[in-house]
């Protein structure tokens, strides 16, 4: 998984270039009078099918909140969002249950950073809503757990039907969605 990220001044972006020194979000607060940035992430496009394959669990949540905060090298901004499990579709380490509340970890946030609110988000990916549901691809790694494949691991669950939270494809619905993830 690629990432690249730029900087918004006003109406000017400066793309963060690769090998160049990467400055922390409060030297680009400071220095630069950044106030949002965009991170690009590249990754192979996926079904369903292939996303559950490649995941270490697949789950049903509702988030509860989120707390934004940057990396140890104050260079990312990062969000941790709790959610409750309210189904298990697959777990490969078998310890997840309905009830359980994670904490998914994803690129970008809202925050204060001397002052100014800072904003950072990834492309195309809309972040989390508390309160709502979501039928997510997980990396088997644990707490806390990260999507397999970006925006296209996290779909949209809402009154029995399942749509991608990235684009506009027509919802499906769940009985359908999850069969086509266990591939039956």
């Amino acid at each position: 998984m690629t990432h690249l990220a730029f900087a918004l001044l006003f109406t000017a972006a400066l793309p963060a270039a690769a090998g160049a020194q990467q400055h922390t979000f409060r030297e680009q607060v400071l220095t630069m009078g950044v106030s949002e940035e965009v991170v690009v992430s590249a990754h192979p496009p996926l079904g369903p099918r292939e996303m559950a394959e490649a995941a270490g669990a697949v789950v049903r949540v509702a988030v509860r909140s989120r707390d934004t905060f940057l990396s140890s090298d104050g260079a990312t901004m990062l969000t941790d969002y709790r959610a409750t499990v309210t189904e298990v579709i697959k777990d490969a380490a078998g310890r997840l249950s309905a009830g359980d509340v994670i904490t998914i970890r994803r690129i970008g946030g809202v925050m204060q950073i001397e002052g100014r609110r800072v904003f950072s988000n990834e492309a195309g990916f809309p972040p989390f809503a508390d309160g709502a549901e979501y039928m997510l691809f997980l990396k088997g790694g644990g707490q806390p757990f990260e999507l397999i494949g970006g925006a296209q691991s996290a779909f949209r669950v809402e009154g029995g039907l399942v749509a991608p939270v990235a684009d506009d494809a027509a919802p499906v619905l769940m009985p359908a969605f999850v069969q086509e993830v266990k591939g039956r």
